[in-house]
This record gives C-alpha cells, structure tokens and sequence, in this order.
C-alpha cells in the first residue's frame, strides 16, 4: 500500500494542533485573554472588540517565543482571520529581537493591521 507524504502544511497543523490543544497553552491564553479582554488591534484602531484568541505576534512557525507575553496578543475572530492571510499571502512583516531564552519576539509597537 502506497501512502502520501504529509505537505508542510498538513505537517505544521497537527504539531499546532497538539500545542494549542495542551492544557499549559489553554491556561496560559486563558489569562492573558482575564487580562485584555478587548482585541488589541481592534483597541488600536480606536474600536471595541471582545477578544476570543491569543495570537503568537511573532509566528511559532519562524521561530516565535511560545509563552512570553511579550509575542502575544488577544484578538477578535475577525483580527486573527485577517492576520492568518496576511501572514500565509506574506503582507505582514514584524520587526523582532530576542528575549532571554533566544525565542524571537516583536521589537517596539505593533502595528494595526
């Protein structure tokens, strides 16, 4: 029997999938959000919005510290669509540094996207 070899996509969803899945993730995203109950990108632009995801700023994917709170940000559903395309169509770029543990995390404000 012949079978496929996972795509790179496939590949990254299941390991995202675990991570977000896992009950460090679900706890640490709970208390972020207890704390910035609004979307900070909608806040950012003036609007109120109710936050119902953290988004790692700089993807875990390139590189992005997983539990610093200085790489997330709460985001309504529609943020977190908006940036998802922007990222996987290339159209955001986000100056980073490194934090202690040598992940990458944004350097200065984040923009509104």
């Amino acid at each position: 029997m012949n079978y496929a070899k996972p795509t790179y996509r496939q590949d990254y969803q299941s390991t995202s999938n675990n991570f977000y899945n896992n009950r460090k993730w679900k706890g640490f995203s709970m208390d972020y959000r207890k704390n910035n109950p609004l979307c900070e990108n909608c806040t950012r632009a003036n609007i109120v919005a109710l936050a119902k995801v953290c988004d790692h700023i700089v993807a875990m994917k390139v590189g992005g510290a997983k539990y610093d709170k200085a790489n997330i940000q709460a985001l309504c559903r529609h943020c977190d669509q908006r940036k998802r395309r922007m990222e996987r169509d290339g159209k955001i770029v986000i100056d980073f540094k490194t934090n202690e543990a040598g992940e990458l995390i944004p350097r200065g404000e984040v923009q509104v996207f």
